[in-house]
């Protein structure tokens, strides 16, 4: 994996962690996929085995990055696909409307 990819892959970690790149579930499951500067990115998960795809407007794949090259890689792929998962399926805010919800529980 080139540094560019590594690089790519931290910005795309980096900004998920700060909510600045929304997600969605895609009909896949364990399939969640963003779309940033009019490409596609999609993170998914098979057993333990992360891969990111990358793929321009005609949805051509320019770019798959899978865990198995690096141990650095596979974790830096696992913290994005859950990053992704809990942006795709709104876990924080799932959360803090659950907590809401208990605090009017007497």
């Amino acid at each position: 994996m080139s540094g560019k990819e590594a690089a790519l892959v931290g910005q795309l970690l980096e900004k998920t962690v700060m909510k600045a790149i929304p997600w969605e579930a895609t009909a896949q499951f364990d399939h969640f996929g963003a779309t940033v500067s009019n490409v596609t990115f999609t993170i998914s998960r098979y057993d333990e085995t992360y891969t990111l795809e990358m793929r321009d407007s005609q949805y051509r794949e320019m770019l798959r990055i899978n865990s198995e090259a690096s141990r650095e890689l596979r974790s830096n792929l696992a913290q994005l696909y859950d990053a992704a998962r809990d942006s795709a399926l709104r876990v924080d805010e799932t959360i803090d409307s659950i907590l809401d919800d208990l605090r009017k529980v007497s």
